[in-house]
Order: C-alpha cells, then structure tokens, then sequence
C-alpha cells in the first residue's frame, strides 16, 4: 500500500502481499501520517531491500531501526530509500536528493509514533 505526494491518497501497489491483518496494519499506519510526512512517497508493506544482509547496519530514529543501502547513501546524488526493517508490515520513505539529511531526519522521526503504534516489531536495530 501506498501513500503519496496526494496526501491521504492510497492504493495498492506490488510491493509484499498482505494478509488481512498486514492490510488493516496499512491501512491505519497510513491513515496515521503525520503532516511532516506530506509529499513523501512513503510505502506500507514494502519488500525486503534486495542490499540488506544479516551483517547490515541501521539507524534507530526514535526506537524505528532503518535500512538505507549503502551505495545510495555514498552518492549524494542519488534517492535514498530508507526502510523499517524490524516491522512487519515493512515501511519504506524514499528521499529525494534535495531530501536527503535534515528533511529525511524529520520525516523519519515523525513516522516513528504510526509505526510503533500500528506495525508489529519483529526485531530490533542490529
């Protein structure tokens, strides 16, 4: 499930499929967006990023651990897509270039209380 630059728009998209209960998990974590989250592209029921491995490192901001590949990170040119990765259903941001540092700081903080408030915490930041 999506929720994009059109707010309270969402819909579908193929990402993990949900069960039931990963569907209605979505639904209120999306209904749930806090206003610094507007114009993100912000994905409830993301896959599993195709970089991360058992020895991966991520960044706990406010209790969420996130996952941002390593190679997206050392071009700054680039879009990052940070990933909560100890949460099921998973939750991806991606960050513009222009987004990166302080504006993906604020917007991952502010997800931190629809996260642990609706998702499942299956592990913690390693």
């Amino acid at each position: 499930m999506l929720a994009g630059c059109s707010g309270t728009s969402v819909e579908p998209v193929g990402a993990e499929p949900l069960d039931a209960a990963g569907r209605a998990a979505c639904e209120a974590f999306l209904a749930d967006l806090p206003s610094a989250a507007d114009g993100a592209l912000v994905t409830c029921g993301a896959p599993e990023p195709a970089t991360l491995e058992a020895t991966s490192e991520c960044d706990e901001v406010r209790g969420v651990g996130w996952f941002i590949d390593p190679e997206e990170l050392s071009d700054a040119k680039s879009q990052v897509t940070a990933t909560a990765i100890g949460v099921r259903p998973r939750v991806a941001v991606v960050f513009p270039p222009d987004e990166r540092g302080q504006r993906s700081l604020e917007v991952l903080s502010a997800l931190a209380d629809p996260v642990t408030e609706h998702l499942e915490r299956v592990s913690r930041c390693r």
